[in-house]
């Protein structure tokens, strides 16, 4: 049986806080390549570094190392500062990602991809990684701001006309135009996947956050389970996550101004620099109530103090 890959995004969560100079926000100019010539000598000029399997510390990405391993497949992540990297590639801790924060890299993504995955760094891009290994098949789990990313990498490497289409697997909330020629090979995933009855079985928060990763443990059960084909699997997966209604969406609790900052300061901590427009829709998905004029405000609030605290 050929090895399979497992591809994942990296986490916003990390061993250690980054340093200053390991923010892609401190190098973001109008100039791309400047802003990645300038990223490059940040990363050769910090000598601490972690395998990026120890470096990541996010649930998501637990989770990925945790399927990984117990199905013995080989884990890779796609990075946002460094391009595709192995399991044992060393990092340092970084603030980089295509989320929408102070530290998304410059745009536009696919070029910031495809210029990072073609420079001395230690990544590098999917058709490369692919190539490298013929014989193997991969398993993709990617975020729709991942797989916007990534786009003409992937279309590259499916539209090799050496690849067999039964070597590959996308399973993501998205697939962008370029890619729509290659659906047969997503799965593409919704919330609707929370109301199905082995959701719970993975572990992970039934959370509009998590449904592309909780639906990668349901392909992953049905191929350990039957070892059929990634077509067959596809279909029948396809079909099954298509019979689900979505789910109710939880009646919210309205909660005080001292609850708020917590949660605000705390993602903080967690989610470095992240925007108030992702904080929101953390919050909401908790089944936490607030308008969004007051939670903006104690968003700037929490964001002026900290400020002033540093």
């Amino acid at each position: 049986m050929p090895d399979i890959h497992l591809l994942v995004p990296c986490s916003a969560q990390k061993t250690n806080p980054a340093s200053k100079k390991m923010c892609i926000s401190t190098h973001k100019t109008p100039d791309l390549n400047q802003s990645l010539n300038a990223w490059s000598i940040a990363f050769n000029q910090t000598p601490e570094r972690y395998s990026s399997s120890s470096l990541y510390t996010g649930q998501a990405f637990k989770f990925a190392k945790k399927l990984a391993k117990e199905n013995e497949f080989k884990l890779s992540i796609l990075s946002a500062g460094f391009g595709l990297v192995e399991s044992n590639t060393n990092l340092p801790c970084y603030n980089a990602t295509f989320a929408s924060n102070v530290n998304r890299v410059p745009s536009p993504h696919p070029v910031w991809w495809s210029s990072v995955c073609d420079t001395h760094l230690p990544g590098i891009s999917i058709s490369k990684y692919v190539a490298a290994h013929p014989e193997e098949r991969f398993v993709f789990c990617l975020s729709k701001e991942y797989i916007n990313a990534v786009q003409e990498d992937l279309r590259h490497t499916l539209d090799s006309q050496a690849l067999n289409s039964e070597k590959i697997i996308i399973i993501t909330s998205s697939i962008p135009r370029t890619l729509q020629p290659f659906k047969s090979q997503f799965v593409k995933v919704s919330r609707n996947i929370l109301n199905h009855p082995k959701a719970k079985e993975c572990g992970l928060a039934l959370t509009d956050r998590n449904i592309i990763y909780i639906a990668t443990y349901l392909f992953v059960e049905q191929l350990r389970l039957t070892k059929a084909s990634f077509n067959g699997i596809i279909q029948t997966l396809t079909k099954d996550l298509r019979s689900l209604s979505a789910p109710k969406r939880p009646i919210r609790v309205k909660r005080d101004n001292s609850f708020i900052l917590t949660f605000i300061e705390k993602e903080l901590d967690k989610h470095h620099d992240a925007s108030q427009t992702l904080l929101f829709k953390l919050y909401k998905e908790e089944g936490n109530a607030c308008a969004d004029t007051r939670f903006r405000s104690l968003y700037h609030k929490i964001k002026l103090t900290k400020a002033q605290r540093d």
